[in-house]
C-alpha cells in the first residue's frame, strides 16, 4: 500500500449499501446516504442520483463522525513532534472527523491571539480542529484566563492539561466561570506533592526495578476534590484520562448523587498494565501511568456501565530523540489516534465489554455533547461528517506507515481487524490509499 491520504470535494456522493449505525437515530441496516457538500440529502434503500459519484460501501460500516476530545498536536512551537497538518493526517487514518487540542504548545493558548491563530491555520484542514484554551496563564495555575473573551474563538472548552491546578479556590472559581459559558473545565487529576518526580505506578514492580513510584492517591485525592467542588457549587467538571479503580468508584457513586461530573478513558489505560514497565521500554511510559490489573478492569467495568463517558487517546507526539532515553528522563505520553479504533474493537467491542451502540456513543455522540460541538445525525438535513470503517479488516500496524510525525508508540507491529477506511467532513471525502 502506497502511504498517503486522498481527499477531495465531491459535489454530490452516493454511499451505496453500508451498514449504517447511529444510535442517535435507532438507525442499524444496509442502507444507502446520499450526500451533498456538508449535508445529507437522503437515507434510505435502493437511492440513484445520476449527479451523484458513488461509492461501494458494502460490508463496510458508517457511523457519525468520531472525535477525540484529547489530543496534544503540538503547533505552536513545538513542530518537530507534530504539526497542525501532521496531526490532521494521523486523525484521518484513525477515523476521526474532529479532534479537540490541548493547549499546552508555545505560546500556551491562553489567549484570544492563539486560539484564532490554530482556528485561521486550521480552517482548510481535512479535519475539525478544536482548541481547548488553558484555565490559567502560561498553565501556571494562578491566574484565569480571560474565559468570555476566549469563547468567542470557537474553543472546545479549558484545562490546564498536564499541569493540575493545585490551588482549589483557582478551580473552583474557574469551574463556576466555564460553567456560565457553557464550555467544559478538563482536569488532568493529578496531586503533585503525591506525584512527585515519579515515572510509573508505585507498587512491587517499581520496587523491585528501582523507579520512582507515583501512587494511585495522585489521581484519587485530585479526582476527590474536583467531585466535591463540582458539587458544592452545583457546577461541571470533565475528568481526564481516568486510570485508577478509586477514580471509577468515586465518579460512579458522584454520578448517582446528580453530581455534573463526565469523565474519559484512553485506549492505553484499558489495554495495558505496568507489567509492561519491565522492558524499561520508554514507550510505556505516560502520565498518568500504567497501572495494575485491577485499575484496567475498572477502567473496562466504566466503560460498560456509562460511569466513563468517552474513549479519548491523549496522543501525545515526541521525537525520537526524547523518547529514546533512559526510562527516567523519557517524556511522558504516547501517539494513539490511529490505534485507537483497532484497540477498542479488541479490548471492548469482541469480548463484549460495550457493543457496538455503547462504543459509538462513546467516540461520536457524547463527546459532541460535552464539549460541545456541533451535533451529527445520520438523518436528511444532518450534518455529513461521517466515518467509514471496515469492520472485518485484519491488519497490522506498522509505525513507519503511519501519518503521525512521531513515531512514540507501544503498539507497533500490534495486529488488529477492524480498520477505519477514510472519513467525510467539511464537504471532502478522504480515504487512506489502498484500502478501499
Amino acid at each position: 500500500m502506497n502511504k498517503g491520504i486522498e481527499t477531495q470535494e465531491y459535489g454530490k456522493l452516493l454511499l451505496k449499501g453500508a451498514l449504517v449505525v447511529d444510535p442517535q437515530t435507532g438507525l442499524d441496516d444496509k442502507l444507502d446516504l446520499l450526500l451533498e457538500g456538508e449535508r445529507i440529502l437522503k437515507v434510505g434503500k435502493a437511492l440513484v442520483d445520476a449527479e451523484a459519484r458513488e461509492l461501494d460501501l458494502s460490508k463496510r460500516l458508517v457511523i457519525p463522525g468520531m472525535v477525540d476530545a484529547h489530543v496534544h498536536l503540538r503547533e505552536p512551537g513545538f513542530e518537530t513532534r507534530e504539526t497542525l497538518d501532521t496531526g490532521a493526517q494521523a486523525a484521518l487514518a484513525g477515523g476521526y472527523t474532529a479532534v479537540c487540542a490541548m493547549p499546552n504548545t508555545a505560546p500556551v493558548v491562553d489567549n484570544r491571539g492563539v486560539a484564532q491563530l490554530i482556528r485561521e491555520r486550521t480552517r482548510l484542514a481535512p479535519v475539525h480542529i478544536y482548541p481547548i484554551a488553558a484555565i490559567t496563564f502560561n498553565l501556571a495555575g494562578e491566574n484565569i484566563v480571560e474565559m468570555a473573551d476566549l469563547a468567542e474563538t470557537e474553543i472546545a472548552g479549558f484545562s490546564d492539561d498536564g499541569n493540575c491546578i493545585q490551588n482549589a479556590t483557582v478551580m473552583r472559581n474557574a469551574m463556576k466561570y466555564a460553567d456560565m459559558l457553557n464550555l467544559p473545565i478538563v482536569s488532568h487529576c493529578q496531586d503533585n506533592s503525591l506525584f512527585s518526580i515519579g515515572v510509573m505506578n508505585e507498587s512491587e514492580i517499581s520496587t523491585r526495578l528501582g523507579l520512582t513510584g507515583i501512587p494511585t492517591l495522585a489521581e484519587d485525592v485530585m479526582a476527590a476534590r474536583e467531585l466535591l467542588l463540582a458539587e458544592y457549587d452545583n457546577t461541571a467538571i470533565h475528568l481526564a484520562h481516568v486510570s485508577t479503580l478509586r477514580s471509577v468508584e468515586m465518579i460512579r457513586e458522584a454520578k448517582t448523587r446528580g453530581v455534573r461530573v463526565t469523565a474519559e478513558a484512553t485506549p492505553h489505560h484499558f489495554t495495558l498494565t505496568d507489567t509492561e514497565v519491565t522492558s524499561f521500554n520508554p514507550n510505556f511510559k505516560m502520565s498518568p501511568p500504567l497501572r495494575s490489573a485491577a485499575d484496567v478492569a475498572a477502567v473496562k467495568a466504566g466503560l460498560s456501565d456509562g460511569t466513563i463517558d468517552i474513549i479519548v487517546t491523549d496522543h501525545a507526539p515526541h521525537t525520537w530523540e526524547d523518547k529514546c532515553r533512559e526510562f527516567d528522563y523519557a517524556p511522558f505520553g504516547i501517539i494513539g489516534m490511529e490505534t485507537a479504533l483497532g484497540l477498542a474493537w479488541r479490548e471492548l467491542l469482541q469480548p463484549g465489554v460495550i457493543n457496538l451502540n455503547q462504543w459509538i456513543e462513546q467516540v461520536a455522540v457524547i463527546p459532541r455533547r460535552i464539549f460541545p460541538l456541533p451535533e451529527v445525525k445520520l438523518e436528511p438535513g444532518g450534518r455529513a461528517e461521517l466515518t467509514l470503517i471496515d469492520p472485518r479488516a485484519e491488519w497490522t500496524y506498522r509505525v513507519e506507515n503511519g501519518f503521525s510525525r512521531s513515531t512514540n508508540t507501544p503498539f507497533d507491529g500490534e495486529q488488529f481487524v477492524g480498520r477505519p477506511l477514510g472519513v467525510i467532513a467539511k464537504g471532502r471525502l478522504s480515504l487512506v490509499k489502498g484500502l478501499l
